[in-house]
């Protein structure tokens, strides 16, 4: 998460310094670049963050704890199993 922050932090900060230079003294046009980097920075950081902490799903959770062995192999599963996955009896 600091990652992201910091990319919109440093972006902001690039952009505000640039944009204050190029409105104050007259300047080669090169400098125009650095805003666009600035601005660069902060739309990635932006999206990088809504991606990390919006559009993940959450894993899913097993449905049940409880454990049940197979009547064949005596391997574990949970209840929620419909098959031995060693064997392949119907549990």
């Amino acid at each position: 998460m600091f990652a992201h922050i910091a990319y919109i932090i440093l972006g902001i900060g690039i952009t505000a310094y640039t944009y204050y230079v190029t409105t104050t003294v007259d300047v080669a046009p090169a400098l125009y670049v650095f805003f666009l980097v600035g601005f660069g920075l902060v739309v990635y950081g932006a999206f990088s963050l809504i991606k990390a902490y919006v559009l993940t799903e959450d894993e899913p959770t097993p449905q049940s704890d409880t454990v049940i062995t197979c009547p064949e192999c005596g391997v574990k599963h949970y209840a929620t199993s419909n098959y031995c996955h060693k064997c392949g009896t119907k549990l």
